[in-house]
């Protein structure tokens, strides 16, 4: 069990085949080789350098802005971007939507896993007297809502580009209120 720290967590990872291993036909074991600008076969161990940050925002919800970022802390006054407060939610913090039109390039993911709970649900929605847009013009993906257990309130959804869909919710539980979605090159929501 790897215990994690609030930061950056670096972890060196080690391969090394079995002493008697033989690859079998057409197979081999192979590193590169920057002298040679090719791979040779090699049975030496091989190591990786992985870095895991670790993030915990504080505060009983996290607020996001179009021009939002993830160095900042989540407060109305240091807002957060949308992928990251999504991405970092705790069940029952919710994310709040300050007024703007938000333009993710690469559609909102929401993968399997990141769900919240019957009693405390991961929730995405508008500042209260606000209605902000997701506009999607620039992306060639939608949102794709795959955790359970999430509510969306309050924003609208626009210009998918052409078959792709706007909203697609494939995770169990979920909520959405309030969603208008427009402009679509697909369905609006599915």
């Amino acid at each position: 069990e790897l215990k994690l720290v609030k930061g950056f967590n670096d972890f060196v990872v080690t391969f090394k085949p079995d002493d008697d291993y033989v690859p079998g036909e057409k197979m081999a074991i192979a590193k590169y080789d920057k002298e040679l600008k090719q791979y040779v076969e090699s049975h030496d161990a091989q190591s990786i350098t992985h870095t895991v940050v670790y993030v915990v925002y504080e505060g009983k919800q996290l607020y996001v802005s179009p021009n939002g970022n993830a160095l900042n802390k989540g407060t109305k006054e240091s807002p957060l971007d949308l992928l990251t407060a999504v991405n970092y939610a705790l069940p029952g913090q919710p994310v709040i939507m300050l007024e703007g039109t938000y333009y993710p390039t690469n559609g909102l993911n929401i993968e399997r896993g990141n769900s919240g709970t019957p009693k405390k649900r991961k929730i995405l929605q508008a500042a209260p007297g606000t209605r902000p847009i997701i506009d999607l013009s620039g992306s060639k993906l939608g949102i794709t809502l795959w955790g359970d257990y999430w509510l969306f309130k309050g924003f609208d959804v626009r210009r998918s580009q052409g078959n792709v869909k706007a909203i697609q919710v494939g995770g169990h539980h979920n909520i959405l209120e309030r969603i208008d979605s427009y402009e679509n090159g697909d369905t609006g929501i599915q």
